[in-house]
């Protein structure tokens, strides 16, 4: 069966934290260029919820289901996707409370495309298969009811966001983000340490806001698993079952980047691995 859909959602008025009196123009005789006259002069900064930011989500999806046959089952699930948001959750800040649209771009969260390929695989051997499959005592017990199935998953790279010193206003309640001079994935030797250009980032100038909140990419996904079953017939209502599992199986390791700061000597350069190391398990299962 194969399914193809578009998936859609849209948010309005949604809820972000900001300061609601955040400082709007330059006081008489401020050279430093920041921001420091409030709405409301008499109070400092006000940290409270408002509920007046957008986001929007748009999906390609289409999935292959193969029911099970000759031993094999398989779904194969796809999406071309795009999440695009002013600011991530309600418990995050907003840059500019009078200009969110600066902000305004990909969700930190998304993934332009996913693929996920499910397999089940029945070993043809062993009684009633085809091969090995005389009803002895070695095919029935070492032979037949040998399992495959596994998950293999690839996705592209989450955006990126740099951020910059707070030169655009004296609010402490939020961050400000560098500003794009450059195609941060251009201009550089890619491998799997350096993920992007880090000299495409500037510093704003006081009293200015960023818009690189999310640009670039993060490496892609790779990641595989595999389990072994096999299944021990002792009586009509008893079973043993014995698995072995491996997550990420061929040990690939998968290297980020948090983004950092504009400044940061480490821009541009993997910090963390994004995947844990390969992990095997095995288990016995007795059902009655």
């Amino acid at each position: 069966m194969l399914t193809v859909q578009y998936l859609g959602n849209v948010t309005r008025h949604q809820s972000a934290r900001a300061d609601l009196n955040q400082p709007v123009a330059l006081s008489v005789g401020n050279t430093s260029g920041k921001l420091d006259v409030r709405p409301y002069p008499s109070a400092g900064p006000i940290n409270g919820q408002l509920n007046a930011f957008s986001a929007n989500y748009n999906a390609l999806g289409v999935k292959f289901d193969r029911r099970l046959s000759n031993d094999l089952q398989l779904l194969v699930s796809y999406s071309w996707q795009k999440a695009l948001d002013n600011v991530d959750g309600d418990n995050n800040n907003i840059q500019s409370i009078y200009n969110p649209q600066l902000t305004y771009g990909l969700a930190s969260f998304n993934r332009s495309q996913d693929l996920n390929i499910s397999p089940i695989y029945f070993l043809p051997f062993g009684p009633g298969k085809r091969f090995a499959n005389s009803n002895n005592i070695f095919n029935r017990e070492l032979i037949g009811g040998w399992e495959l199935s596994g998950l293999q998953y690839f996705a592209s790279g989450q955006p990126i966001s740099v951020s910059a010193n707070n030169n655009a206003d004296t609010s402490p309640n939020h961050g400000v983000y560098a500003n794009l001079t450059c195609n941060p994935m251009r201009g550089f030797r890619r491998t799997r340490f350096n993920i992007f250009n880090p000299a495409c980032f500037a510093q704003p100038a006081a009293g200015q806001y960023g818009t690189t909140r999310s640009v670039g990419s993060q490496p892609r996904i790779f990641s595989t698993n595999l389990s072994v079953l096999k299944n021990f017939t002792i009586t009509e209502h008893h079973q043993l079952q014995f698995r072995a599992e491996a997550y990420n199986l061929f040990n690939h390791p998968l290297f980020s980047t948090g983004g950092g700061g504009v400044t940061s000597p480490t821009l541009g350069i993997a910090t963390s691995q994004s995947n844990s190391p390969r992990l095997m398990q095995f288990g016995l299962r007795y059902s009655f």
